[in-house]
């Protein structure tokens, strides 16, 4: 209809969130470790914590962890494969923060360099079902 009133549900694309994906993201459930960065701590005296890795993309990937992490909180992830190199570290920062399931979080992390190619596929093609 000319003319009609357009309605609130219509707001243009620049009223939504700065911080949406926009790229393609992969159901996987992979164990890894993880620890967090910047601590002091020695190489040997990091604590490590086991953590299912969930939603991955080339950009970042969900955790569900234990412990409560502030939003801006480095961490280093390290999926558990066979194939998958120890020393080959994700580095990350935890974005967004939400209860999940049982006594859960929900860590939304951001790699600081994106997933190969290759990578992506190792996870994918380890990634086991619930």
């Amino acid at each position: 209809m000319a003319g009609s009133d357009p309605g609130v549900d219509t707001d243009p694309v620049l009223h939504l969130p700065d911080a949406r994906r926009c790229e393609d993201r992969y159901h996987c459930c992979v164990k890894a470790i993880f620890c967090e960065q910047g601590k002091g701590y020695g190489r040997q005296e990091k604590t490590w914590n086991v953590v299912r890795m969930e939603d991955v993309s080339v950009q970042g990937v969900a955790l569900l962890v234990k412990s409560r992490l502030a939003p801006g909180t480095k961490v280093t992830i390290v999926p558990l494969i066979p194939s998958w190199s120890p020393e080959c570290k994700l580095n990350a920062c935890i974005v967004s923060l939400e209860s999940g399931p049982d006594d859960y979080w929900r860590a939304g992390c951001r790699f600081t360099q994106p997933l190969t190619a290759d990578q992506l596929n190792v996870i994918l093609q380890n990634s086991k079902k619930r």
